[in-house]
């Protein structure tokens, strides 16, 4: 009597153990099928309006590095977006500046040729800018470029 007892206790737990075990893989595969669509829709389409909307909020408020995140997440290389890539582009420009300029400061071999040609590529851009609406902005990267050599 005593043997069917302990046996049914262990069918009990071994349903038990079972049913979490199914649970737990039942779990697994939703998460992973999660991720896999996450993935495969992970360069979600815009359109062209959005993506106007999305650039020119960032370009407005001078956040140029979200621009840039912005333009390059949403595949934005269409002509339309050119103005912002300009603007993106300086500011990239003036950020690896800063980097190699103060890279030349700790003596690192060929630092200081990089900030120089960061530099000439930021005069460049504020002297001619593609877009006008880009010149007042291109120009102020070049005034922050400066500020740092005096």
């Amino acid at each position: 009597m005593e043997h069917n007892r302990s046996s049914a206790l262990g069918m009990v737990r071994l349903t038990i153990k079972a049913v979490f075990v199914a649970a737990t893989v039942f779990l697994l595969v939703l998460y992973l099928s999660g991720i896999v669509s996450v993935v495969m829709d992970s360069n979600p389409d815009i359109s062209k309006s959005e993506g106007i909307n999305h650039c020119e909020r960032y370009y407005q408020n001078k956040n140029f590095g979200s621009l840039q995140e912005i333009l390059v997440l949403y595949d934005l290389y269409d002509d339309t977006y050119d103005v912002y890539w300009e603007a993106a582009n300086g500011y990239e420009a003036l950020i690896r500046y800063y980097q190699w300029h103060e890279a030349a400061k700790q003596d690192i071999e060929g630092a200081q040729a990089l900030a120089e040609n960061l530099h000439q590529q930021l005069e460049t851009m504020a002297q001619n800018p593609a877009f006008p609406k880009n010149a007042h902005i291109l120009n102020e990267f070049l005034q922050q470029a400066d500020a740092l050599d005096k």
